[in-house]
C-alpha cells in the first residue's frame, strides 16, 4: 500500500511539473509571437521614414529641376523684347558658378581690358587709352611690345646662365690642374652672371677649402643651401669647413 501511495505520488508530481512546462512554453510563444509582430512594425516604420528622406533629397545638378534649367525655362517665356535684352547683357551679367558652358566662353583679359579703360575714363580722360581718341598705339600693340619686351628678357637671361655655365666648366679644369685661386675667379664670374645657380657656390666652397679659407667656405656652402635645400655635396662641404 505504501509503494502504491508513493507511485501515486511521483505520478501526480509528474502531472504537475508538466503542465508547468506546458504553461511556461506557451508564455514563450506568446512573447516571440509578440516580439515578431514589433519587428514588423518598426521595420514598416523605417522603410516609411527611408521613402520619405528620399523623396526630401535635392535634385542632382544638370536635372530639369536645377536653378539653370529653370532659369532656361523662364526665359523661353519671356517675350522677345526681354529676350534681347537679356542678351545684351549677357556679358556684364554675373554668371553663375554652376554654368561651366559659360565660364568656358568667358574671356577674362578682355573683361579686364575694358575694366582699366573704364577706370581710366572715370579718373582722368587723358589716361585713357589712345586708340580711344584717334590716334596713337592700339592696346594691340602695346600687347606686342610688351611681349617683345619680355621675349629679350628671356633671351639675355639665358645667355647670362650659358655664360655661368661656361666659367662653371673653366672652373672645373683648373680645379683639376690644382690651380685653386683660378677656379675660385672662374666660380666667382660665374656666381655673377647666374646667382641662382646652387652648384657654382658649393664649386666655389670646395677650393677654398683647398686654400684652407674656412670661413668663406662655410660661407659659400650656406648660399648654396639656400637655393637647394637638398643639395647633398654642399652639405658635405660644409662640415668639412666646420671641422677646419
Amino acid at each position: 500500500a505504501q509503494v502504491h501511495l508513493k507511485l501515486s505520488r511521483v505520478h501526480l508530481l509528474s502531472q504537475i511539473d508538466l503542465r508547468h512546462n506546458t504553461e511556461d512554453l506557451q508564455s514563450f510563444l506568446r512573447d516571440m509571437g509578440s516580439w515578431e509582430e514589433d519587428m514588423k512594425k518598426k521595420d514598416k516604420k523605417l522603410t516609411q521614414e527611408r521613402r520619405e528622406e528620399i523623396q526630401n533629397i535635392p535634385p542632382v545638378r544638370g536635372n530639369s529641376t536645377t536653378p539653370a534649367a529653370a532659369a532656361s525655362a523662364a526665359s523661353a517665356a519671356r517675350p522677345k523684347k526681354d529676350q534681347k535684352k537679356a542678351a545684351g547683357d549677357k556679358a556684364t551679367s554675373k554668371i553663375p558658378g554652376y554654368d561651366y558652358r559659360a565660364w568656358d566662353k568667358f574671356d577674362a583679359d578682355k573683361m579686364c581690358s575694358e575694366m582699366d579703360e573704364k577706370e581710366a575714363l572715370r579718373t582722368d580722360p587723358a589716361l585713357a587709352p589712345t586708340a580711344q581718341r584717334g590716334g596713337g598705339t592700339s592696346h594691340d600693340e602695346q600687347e606686342d611690345e610688351t611681349l617683345s619686351e619680355d621675349g629679350d628678357l628671356d633671351d639675355e637671361l639665358a645667355t647670362m646662365r650659358e655664360l655661368a655655365v661656361m666659367h662653371k666648366d673653366k672652373g672645373n679644369t683648373f680645379f683639376k690642374k690644382g690651380n685653386y685661386s683660378a677656379a675660385i675667379e672662374c666660380y666667382t664670374k660665374g656666381m655673377t652672371a647666374d646667382p641662382s645657380n646652387s652648384v657654382l657656390p658649393a664649386n666655389r666652397a670646395m677650393a677654398l677649402l683647398k686654400c684652407d679659407r674656412f670661413a668663406a667656405a662655410l660661407q659659400d656652402c650656406e648660399v648654396a643651401l639656400s637655393l637647394d635645400p637638398k643639395y647633398v655635396k654642399a652639405r658635405l662641404r660644409r662640415a668639412a669647413a666646420f671641422v677646419g
